[in-house]
C-alpha cells in the first residue's frame, strides 16, 4: 500500500511475520519500523485522508495506527479483540465516502462493518452490519454507498454484491452466464 501525505508518498510494507515498515518513495530510506508480536499482517488499509492506517491478521485484531508518526514509539494502536471475528481476517477497508466505517472480512466467513464514531480513542468499534457467508482469503472487499461487494474463496459464487445496510444479497455473478 502507498499514499501521499504533505505531498510526500510513502510505502508501507506488512508481513506475516508481524513487521511493518514505512518507506519514504523517493529516496527508499526506512522512516519506521514495528512489530505486531504473534501476528501475521495479512491486510492493510489507509484511511482516505492518508492520516492512519489500519492492519488485520492472524489474530482476528484490526490496529489502527497514526500514518503521520515517524517514530515507532509514538504509534498508537487501537485494538477490537471482540468485534466478532474468531478466524484469521484477510480483507480490511476504510469506506471511502464515510472513513469512520470499516470492513473486515476473513476465514470465518463474516464480513463485519463497524463504525469508529467521533471518539478515536475508544477500544471498541461498533459492529453495525455483520454479512454471513464470504469466505474471504485476500483482498477481496471494497465498499460504496450501501453496496459491498465481496470475493469469496469457494468453488462457485465466489462475486457478490450485498446491501450492508439491510444485510440482504443484492447479486451474485455467475461466470457461465
Amino acid at each position: 500500500s502507498s499514499v501521499i501525505l504533505v505531498g510526500m508518498m510513502f510505502l508501507k510494507i506488512s508481513s506475516t511475520n508481524g513487521n511493518l515498515y514505512q518507506f519514504a518513495a523517493k529516496t527508499g530510506k526506512q522512516i519506521f519500523s514495528t512489530v505486531e508480536v504473534d501476528n501475521y499482517i495479512l491486510a492493510m488499509d489507509y484511511h482516505p485522508e492518508g492520516k492512519e492506517f489500519i492492519t488485520a491478521g492472524k489474530d482476528n485484531i484490526l490496529r489502527i495506527y497514526d500514518g503521520k508518526q515517524k517514530d515507532t514509539s509514538e504509534l498508537k494502536g487501537i485494538t477490537w479483540h471482540k468485534a466478532g471475528h474468531n478466524n484469521r481476517l484477510f480483507s480490511v477497508k476504510y469506506k471511502v465516502d464515510e472513513p469512520d466505517i470499516i470492513v473486515s472480512g476473513g476465514w470465518d466467513m463474516n464480513v463485519q462493518v463497524l463504525t469508529l464514531g467521533k471518539c478515536r480513542d475508544r477500544r471498541t468499534g461498533d459492529v453495525v452490519s455483520t454479512i454471513y457467508g464470504p469466505k474471504i482469503a485476500g483482498d477481496g472487499i471494497d465498499i460504496k454507498g450501501n453496496i459491498l461487494l465481496t470475493a469469496a474463496n469457494r468453488g462457485t459464487e465466489q462475486l457478490q454484491l450485498w446491501d450492508w445496510k439491510e444485510k440482504k444479497l443484492l447479486h451474485t455473478f455467475k461466470w457461465d452466464e
